[in-house]
Protein backbone atom coordinates (compact mmCIF):
# COMPACT_ATOMS: atom_id res chain seq x y z
CA UNK A 1 0.00 0.00 0.00
CA UNK A 2 1.67 3.40 -1.24
CA UNK A 3 1.90 6.18 1.74
CA UNK A 4 -1.27 8.01 0.34
CA UNK A 5 -3.94 5.15 0.31
CA UNK A 6 -2.26 4.58 4.01
CA UNK A 7 -3.00 8.12 5.28
CA UNK A 8 -6.61 7.82 3.00
CA UNK A 9 -7.31 4.94 4.88
CA UNK A 10 -6.31 6.20 8.62
CA UNK A 11 -8.52 9.24 7.34
CA UNK A 12 -11.45 7.11 6.89
CA UNK A 13 -10.78 4.89 9.97
CA UNK A 14 -10.63 7.91 12.28
CA UNK A 15 -14.20 8.73 11.55
CA UNK A 16 -15.37 5.77 12.93
CA UNK A 17 -14.43 6.44 17.12
CA UNK A 18 -16.25 9.34 18.73
CA UNK A 19 -14.02 11.41 21.22
CA UNK A 20 -13.86 9.43 24.34
CA UNK A 21 -12.97 6.38 21.94
CA UNK A 22 -10.52 8.75 20.32
CA UNK A 23 -9.07 9.58 24.15
CA UNK A 24 -8.99 6.45 26.06
CA UNK A 25 -6.10 4.91 27.47
CA UNK A 26 -6.52 1.58 28.75
CA UNK A 27 -4.21 1.20 31.10
CA UNK A 28 -1.08 2.32 32.28
CA UNK A 29 1.93 3.06 29.59
CA UNK A 30 -0.93 2.12 26.73
CA UNK A 31 -1.17 4.84 24.19
CA UNK A 32 -4.66 6.12 22.92
CA UNK A 33 -5.63 5.84 19.21
CA UNK A 34 -5.77 9.71 19.70
CA UNK A 35 -1.65 9.14 20.66
CA UNK A 36 -1.48 6.31 17.91
CA UNK A 37 -2.19 9.16 15.19
CA UNK A 38 -0.03 11.98 16.76
CA UNK A 39 2.70 9.62 16.95
CA UNK A 40 2.61 8.86 12.89
CA UNK A 41 1.62 12.09 11.71
CA UNK A 42 4.64 13.41 13.98
CA UNK A 43 6.89 10.74 12.64
CA UNK A 44 5.92 11.24 9.21
CA UNK A 45 6.92 14.83 9.38
CA UNK A 46 10.31 14.24 10.86
CA UNK A 47 11.09 12.08 8.18
CA UNK A 48 10.08 14.55 5.49
CA UNK A 49 12.50 17.13 7.22
CA UNK A 50 14.64 14.65 6.69
CA UNK A 51 14.13 14.63 2.82
CA UNK A 52 14.41 18.17 3.09
CA UNK A 53 17.66 17.80 4.47
CA UNK A 54 18.44 15.57 1.91
CA UNK A 55 17.66 17.56 -0.77
CA UNK A 56 19.50 20.47 0.27
CA UNK A 57 22.59 18.83 0.94
CA UNK A 58 25.55 20.26 -1.16
CA UNK A 59 27.68 17.27 -1.17
CA UNK A 60 28.10 13.44 -2.15
CA UNK A 61 28.23 11.28 0.26
CA UNK A 62 29.97 7.95 -0.86
CA UNK A 63 30.01 5.66 2.72
CA UNK A 64 26.56 4.02 1.80
CA UNK A 65 24.70 2.61 4.48
CA UNK A 66 25.67 1.06 8.04
CA UNK A 67 25.44 -2.56 8.35
CA UNK A 68 21.87 -1.78 10.62
CA UNK A 69 21.00 0.47 7.52
CA UNK A 70 21.55 -1.93 5.49
CA UNK A 71 19.21 -4.94 7.48
CA UNK A 72 16.45 -2.17 7.60
CA UNK A 73 16.59 -1.42 4.24
CA UNK A 74 16.31 -4.98 3.49
CA UNK A 75 13.71 -5.80 6.36
CA UNK A 76 11.82 -3.01 4.83
CA UNK A 77 11.61 -1.48 8.11
CA UNK A 78 12.09 -1.93 11.74
CA UNK A 79 11.15 -5.56 13.17
CA UNK A 80 8.25 -6.17 15.10
CA UNK A 81 9.58 -5.26 18.73
CA UNK A 82 8.43 -2.99 20.89
CA UNK A 83 11.17 -0.21 21.29
CA UNK A 84 11.65 1.88 24.41
CA UNK A 85 13.20 5.36 24.14
CA UNK A 86 15.16 6.80 27.19
CA UNK A 87 12.84 8.78 29.39
CA UNK A 88 13.79 11.90 28.14
CA UNK A 89 12.91 11.40 24.75
CA UNK A 90 9.70 9.13 25.72
CA UNK A 91 7.26 12.02 26.50
CA UNK A 92 3.09 10.46 25.18
CA UNK A 93 2.18 11.66 22.20
CA UNK A 94 -0.48 14.43 22.21
CA UNK A 95 -4.21 13.17 23.59
CA UNK A 96 -6.33 16.20 22.64
CA UNK A 97 -6.71 16.45 18.65
CA UNK A 98 -10.56 15.62 17.92
CA UNK A 99 -11.20 13.69 14.80
CA UNK A 100 -11.30 16.84 12.74
CA UNK A 101 -7.83 17.73 14.10
CA UNK A 102 -6.05 14.71 13.78
CA UNK A 103 -7.63 14.53 9.67
CA UNK A 104 -6.76 17.79 8.93
CA UNK A 105 -3.13 17.01 10.14
CA UNK A 106 -3.16 13.78 7.99
CA UNK A 107 -4.55 16.01 4.99
CA UNK A 108 -0.97 18.06 5.81
CA UNK A 109 1.22 14.82 5.95
CA UNK A 110 0.06 13.96 2.44
CA UNK A 111 0.23 17.54 1.02
CA UNK A 112 4.06 17.41 1.94
CA UNK A 113 3.87 13.82 0.40
CA UNK A 114 3.04 15.06 -2.82
CA UNK A 115 5.39 17.71 -2.87
CA UNK A 116 8.13 15.51 -2.49
CA UNK A 117 7.03 13.26 -4.83
CA UNK A 118 7.04 15.66 -7.67
CA UNK A 119 10.86 17.29 -5.98
CA UNK A 120 12.54 14.23 -5.28
CA UNK A 121 12.92 12.90 -8.98
CA UNK A 122 14.71 16.02 -9.59
CA UNK A 123 17.20 15.59 -6.93
CA UNK A 124 20.74 13.87 -7.15
CA UNK A 125 20.05 10.39 -5.39
CA UNK A 126 23.55 10.68 -4.09
CA UNK A 127 23.23 13.31 -1.68
CA UNK A 128 22.86 11.96 1.85
CA UNK A 129 21.32 13.14 5.38
CA UNK A 130 20.93 10.50 7.43
CA UNK A 131 19.23 8.82 4.72
CA UNK A 132 20.11 8.55 1.11
CA UNK A 133 17.76 10.91 -1.21
CA UNK A 134 16.70 7.69 -3.13
CA UNK A 135 15.43 5.71 0.25
CA UNK A 136 13.74 8.81 0.95
CA UNK A 137 12.10 8.60 -1.89
CA UNK A 138 10.74 5.05 -1.35
CA UNK A 139 8.87 6.75 1.30
CA UNK A 140 6.56 8.67 -1.30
Amino acid sequence: MRAWEMIEAYKSDVQNYSIEQLQYISAKGVWSICQMYDHLIAVAHEYLDNVELCAKAEEEQSLGKTEFGKQLYQNGGFPPIKIKLPDEMNAPPNNQDSMEKLTTRLDHVMNRLQEWKIKVGAKNPNLKWGLRLTECAGMV
